[in-house]
């Protein structure tokens, strides 16, 4: 059995935007609330080996486990230690994504 990735809850409040990058999960607010949620990758800008990676975002997934797969690629290639999660409450999390850790 595979280990379960661990990804960090963002909060605006105690956070500093350096060198992260950042899944934001949401539901459109006009539609039904059953459908999926939507994901983006952000990132800010990452200081990779003396190189600058200028912030930017990709959108259009089609689905969370997409994005959160993009974003650990990213994270690999680019030696981010951390991605993190931009999600309105921690319950709207699904245990199939990963483990949310809300402290760190």
């Amino acid at each position: 059995m595979s280990e379960r990735r661990s990804y960090y809850r963002l909060h605006d409040d105690d956070e500093r935007f350096d060198n992260m990058i950042i899944v934001g999960i949401g539901w459109e607010p006009d539609l039904p609330p059953y459908l999926p949620p939507g994901a983006d990758v952000m990132w800010s800008d990452l200081h990779v080996r003396g190189d600058i990676i200028r912030a930017a975002a990709q959108s259009g997934f089609p689905s969370v486990e997409k994005a959160l797969q993009r974003a650990d690629q990213m994270a690999a290639a680019y030696g981010i230690e951390r991605v993190h999660i931009s999600i309105e409450r921690s319950s709207d999390w699904r245990n199939d994504w990963g483990v949310l850790v809300e402290d760190a």
